[in-house]
């Protein structure tokens, strides 16, 4: 605890302690709030056809909920882990899954899978925890890298950045470096430890 002594630092000392209080005050009603939405989306309905945020598409009329949408884990993936300094965010997870999803999937890294058949998006690239899809790269990016991702495979490992935002960032090579890995040979290859 801390002690004033004089006029001013107790004005000082009390003006810390409203501002830590309003801090705790203002934390304490954010996680409320989350936790009313995480709540209120568990008794949302399904939608028919996916929503990929970016795609520039029109959302169907009514309300959107969580579409469970699951996939085999790939049995080799394209390891694109190493020297991946561009960082991204999942984009339109709240469609595939609840808020708290990402935050308990503890591994280190994502699996990206190429959509091409997508109908929202021909260069799509979903982003999955495990078998489990949480989203997708966002449309500008998708764009970018969707060619390049078409000459080597289509299904990758990527580390996952989990400093920011629930865990829900991943890191991939910049555009140059991967043409490099292309350039030099196939890049190594991800299998899932036996």
């Amino acid at each position: 605890m801390v002690f004033c002594v004089e006029i001013e630092p107790r004005i000082y000392c009390m003006t810390l302690f409203f501002l830590a209080l309003a801090i705790v005050v203002i934390i304490y009603l954010l996680r409320t709030r989350n936790k009313r939405q995480a709540d209120s989306a568990g008794k949302s309905t399904t939608v028919d056809r996916p929503h990929r945020e970016g795609a520039g598409q029109t959302p169907d009329e009514g309300s959107f909920g969580i579409t469970i949408h699951h996939r085999e884990i790939p049995s080799v993936a394209i390891d694109l882990r190493h020297d991946a300094e561009r960082v991204f965010r999942v984009v339109g997870s709240s469609h595939w899954v609840d808020p708290d999803t990402m935050g308990k999937y503890v591994a280190d890294y994502f699996f990206l899978h190429r959509e091409p058949e997508n109908e929202y998006d021909t260069n799509a690239v979903a982003v999955y925890g495990g078998d489990r899809k949480f989203g997708y790269l966002k449309a500008a990016a998708a764009a970018e890298y969707a060619p390049l991702f078409d000459q080597i495979g289509s299904d990758f490992i990527v580390a996952r950045d989990q400093i920011y935002y629930g865990g829900d960032q991943f890191r991939l090579p910049h555009i140059p470096i991967l043409r490099k890995m292309l350039e030099d040979g196939q890049p190594p290859y991800w299998h899932p430890k036996s």
